[in-house]
């Protein structure tokens, strides 16, 4: 749009429209008589001729984008002591369910929950270790889900292998071995056992280095369901 602009030689305010102009030096006629019409008319050209200022505001934007990466907290550290709590509910809620047949396999086709006990079966030194062995290994109770954990989850049985191998806790070996001896009772699971690297090993080391009757009954079993 057009914005007026005043001429300092004539005094001028040149209007937006070709055909009305005024200058400074123009009067109204006295004798000139309008009706209410033609004075919003008046009005209006009035309020045309009045100069316009536009500001334009630029924004610029900056994104930042957070290159660092994140930081890990220990499982056991977290500064968020609610959070232990709720996990020790968790485990003992998880625990119950496994004993019951009727949910048991539900709890199997939940690939968070297995994801998340296998992972924390792995953490040796922290009391929910034995905890997330425990499930697992009820898990393994029910012939209906050997062959779900074993090849749905590829991480299931190397993840018990390590246990029975390298935990520092003698409840732990345990039940890993207990689970590794259901699984081994399944036909459609004895060949990934076998075959699953150093799982022979680890169940031989087991007989030669025991420090409960129980880990010693359960390598000896798996050994011979294979």
């Amino acid at each position: 749009p057009d914005v007026c602009k005043f001429d300092m030689d004539t005094m001028e305010t040149p209007s937006t429209h070709d055909d009305m102009s005024c200058t400074s030096s123009e009067h109204y006629n006295s004798d000139y008589s309008y009706d209410n019409n033609m004075k919003e008319d008046s009005d209006g050209a009035e309020e045309v001729q009045k100069s316009e200022k536009r500001f334009t505001f630029t924004l610029s934007v900056t994104s930042f984008v957070d290159t660092s990466e994140p930081v890990e907290i220990d499982y056991d550290l977290d500064p968020n002591q609610f959070l232990h709590g709720a996990r020790l509910t968790a485990f003992a809620s998880l625990l119950c369910l496994v004993k019951s047949k009727e949910t048991v396999n539900f709890i199997a086709r939940e690939d968070t929950i297995i994801d998340a006990l296998l992972k924390v079966s792995l953490q040796f030194y922290s009391p929910s270790h034995v905890r997330a062995l425990t499930i697992l290994a009820h898990l393994t109770r029910y012939p209906q889900n050997c062959h779900l954990l074993v090849f749905k989850y590829l991480s299931f049985l190397p993840v018990l292998q390590d246990v029975a191998s390298d935990s520092p806790d003698a409840e732990g070996r345990r039940y890993a071995l207990c689970a590794l001896q259901n699984l081994s009772v399944d036909t459609s699971c004895r060949a990934p056992v076998a075959h699953t690297p150093n799982m022979v090993k680890c169940l031989t080391n087991r007989l030669k280095h025991y420090e409960s009757k129980g880990e010693l009954i359960a390598a000896i079993a798996t050994l011979q369901n294979l």
